[in-house]
């Protein structure tokens, strides 16, 4: 079968999806922010501006990275989205 035109291929689609899945499933969701009544600086500090959070989201991915550069369907263009992401180790 074809691949769709109106779909975005696996080489610019992958590291779209894997960067916003990630973020979202290495920090805690707004509902569990809220609950707890976590102030925004320690969510900064303990995710978004933590360099041993950012390694473990690279980390955690290093296997489905390696498989796309192995299947050939990592790009120069989606190479550049993996780094864009911070995703790319």
């Amino acid at each position: 079968m074809p691949p769709c035109p109106a779909w975005p291929s696996g080489a610019t689609a992958g590291p779209s999806i894997l960067g916003t899945m990630a973020g979202d499933h290495a920090r805690p969701s707004p509902e569990v922010v809220r609950t707890y009544d976590m102030p925004k600086p320690v969510i900064r500090e303990a995710y978004s501006q933590n360099p041993a959070s950012r390694r473990y989201v690279v980390d955690s991915l290093r296997k489905v990275r390696e498989l796309c550069v192995e299947l050939g369907i990592v790009t120069p263009l989606s190479k550049q989205i993996w780094r864009a992401f911070g995703i790319w180790g």
